[in-house]
């Protein structure tokens, strides 16, 4: 079961996604990890399937970070956390995040950093931005 589409909103880019998986299976390799095996797993397979679909590394980052929300949905508290996703060959990040929550792995030649950090975003109909 690989993503045939992230969401009714596509984006030009994700509609030029390939129809067709690569022909060979990238390489994984776990770089740093907190995460349990579990979601170590998930976050893998969801990759590999993303890279085999998307062209644009902001598509892959996307497609993870919205399979992961689907996934391990957040229980609705501020505190919760929300999940995030980095994907390139070459970057820098500074990240905070919760602790056993964090994953960094190469799929191929890319980079993917997934987290989870400890404060979501808010509604703005209800927070007073103006104070």
């Amino acid at each position: 079961m690989g993503p045939p589409a992230m969401d009714p909103e596509k984006t030009r880019d994700e509609a030029d996604a390939t129809n067709a998986p690569a022909s060979q299976p990238r390489p994984i390799q776990i770089v740093t990890s907190t995460m349990a095996r579990e979601f170590e797993k998930s976050a893998t397979e969801i990759a590999a399937s993303a890279f085999d679909y998307y062209k644009q590394p902001k598509d892959v980052a996307t497609y993870i970070k919205k399979e992961f929300d689907k996934r391990y949905p957040s229980d609705g508290k501020a505190t919760s956390g929300v999940y995030h996703c980095i994907v390139g060959r070459n970057f820098a990040a500074s990240v905070s995040y919760e602790t056993r929550f964090f994953l960094h792995f190469r799929v191929g030649q890319e980079n993917v950093i997934i987290f989870k950090s400890k404060d979501s975003p808010f509604d703005t109909d209800q927070v007073d931005l103006n104070k």
